[in-house]
């Protein structure tokens, strides 16, 4: 019978400026809603909204869009109020008399 066989040697070089990292499994998720909305500071046409941003999920939380429904021309309608942005948790929202609002983020 006929028979092949092989060695082989496998040297692996590591280049002295190249550092090496653990690779760690970091799990990544869309973040959670901001939470406690409070309304405060209360003038005639201005209403300041607060929030407490929601666990990042190991994702970047890059903005909060601040929406509201009103009743009195488009009720059940959301409509985008302004953008704030990911390092900011509050915002002063401008105001129409005789229109009940309410607002999410």
């Amino acid at each position: 019978l006929d028979s092949d066989s092989a060695k082989a040697r496998l040297t692996v070089l590591v280049v002295p400026s190249t550092q090496i990292t653990p690779l760690a499994a970091v799990l990544k998720d869309r973040p959670d809603p901001p939470r406690d909305l409070e309304l405060t500071d209360p003038t005639d046409r201005s209403i300041r909204l607060t929030w407490i941003p929601g666990d990042d999920n190991n994702s970047p939380i890059t903005g909060f869009i601040v929406q509201f429904e009103e009743n009195m021309f488009e009720p059940r309608k959301w409509h985008n109020l302004t953008r704030i942005p990911g390092n900011i948790n509050s915002a002063v929202l401008e105001l129409s008399p005789y229109v009940n609002y309410q607002f999410r983020v």
